[in-house]
């Protein structure tokens, strides 16, 4: 019998694994001193092997384990399901089956790269992710086991609106989280939630095309 036990991330199995790495000193094993010359210190080991730091240790094992054999290529964000194999005594993980509702792509004003961007607006069931095309930077918001909004990706939405110069509300993630979650659960439909969504780009390039353009406030 295959049992669900929960969704997570990719990034929360990493987490996991890094709170159950093993130490030891290098000088302990002897089978490892000559191959790596180390001879004081703790450091992290698998498979006999001695790692220089967690993030490598960790990644070796995500890698290497037969357990993640399915996953182990794809982004930190994406969810996946833990399920138990009753009959075979084993953790199974799968890919987390995810619809598409929408992409949307808009250009917002760069007033540092002096032309618009696109930006592409992924609409899913489980998140929201935003990605820029000039430098390749995604940030995504997703609910995961009814918990509140979090926020993940390479830098966050504020960060990268500001690295452009671009100017945003206050709320602009409550904002982009309202617009998700109201057509996720069909308070709008499709043609209003990109209607919507236009909206809000265009006030986004308002405010930056009319943002005093001296030096001082440009510093």
């Amino acid at each position: 019998m295959l049992e669900e036990i929960r969704v997570l991330t990719i990034g929360d199995i990493k987490k996991e694994i890094r709170e159950n790495i093993e130490y030891s000193q290098p000088d302990e094993n002897p089978m490892m001193v000559n191959g790596y010359g180390v001879a004081y210190g703790f450091k992290p080991v698998v498979d006999e092997k001695f790692f220089e730091t967690e993030d490598e240790a960790v990644e070796y094992i995500f890698q290497t384990n037969e357990l993640y054999k399915d996953i182990k290529t794809l982004e930190n964000t994406i969810n996946v399901i833990e399920s138990y194999d009753d009959g075979a005594d084993l953790l199974l993980y799968t890919i987390y089956a995810v619809e598409t509702i929408m992409t949307l792509n808009f250009d917002i004003f760069s007033p540092k790269l002096g032309h618009s961007d696109t930006y592409e607006f992924l609409f899913e069931e489980t998140m929201l992710t935003i990605s820029t095309s000039h430098s390749g930077k995604k940030v995504t918001c997703a609910f995961i086991e009814n918990s509140d909004a979090t926020w993940s990706g390479d830098e966050s939405i504020e960060h990268i609106f500001t690295s452009s110069s671009i100017i945003y509300p206050e709320n602009i993630r409550g904002l982009f989280e309202y617009l998700w979650l109201s057509l996720k659960t069909e308070k709008i439909d499709k043609n209003q939630a990109e209607e919507e969504l236009a909206s809000l780009i265009n006030w986004i390039n308002a405010m930056t095309r009319t943002r005093p353009s001296s030096e001082f406030w440009n510093q």
